[in-house]
């Protein structure tokens, strides 16, 4: 992903970010493009093949091999860094899961928790398909 593409992406005003970068990340991805036109993060330990084939996400290296402290600290500095963006971040396998109940008393003061069978029934997705 280009600089330029980085910044037109984030100027979404709701941002998801898939946790994972497995197939389930890059099909929920395509979902919220098709239905709603909202590009994703998708995020993973290393760039898959599917990162540069996905027209409907970017990809955002997470280093969750060491650490996952350092990873919700990556996280909270992407959000931090963004005030005008709705981050809802969720998570696309069950590590990511734990993942975010461990540190969810940190990463719910800048993000919006989702579930992917629920996420388009949930606002902020319920009113994007309205508007």
């Amino acid at each position: 992903m280009t600089k330029d593409e980085r910044a037109a992406l984030l100027e979404q005003s709701v941002l998801p970010i898939l946790l994972g970068n497995g197939f389930a990340a890059h099909l929920l991805a395509v979902k919220i493009y098709l239905r709603y036109g909202i590009t994703s993060f998708v995020c993973g330990s290393r760039k898959k093949p599917l990162d540069r084939l996905n027209p409907a996400c970017g990809f955002y290296r997470l280093f969750r091999q060491t650490e996952d402290r350092l990873a919700a600290e990556q996280l909270l500095a992407l959000a931090d860094g963004y005030g005008d963006v709705l981050f809802v971040l969720v998570p696309t396998a069950e590590e990511d899961r734990r993942f975010m109940e461990a540190y969810a008393s940190e990463l719910e003061s800048r993000f919006i928790f989702s579930d992917p069978r629920t996420i388009f029934a949930k606002l902020p997705f319920a009113s994007a398909s309205r508007a």
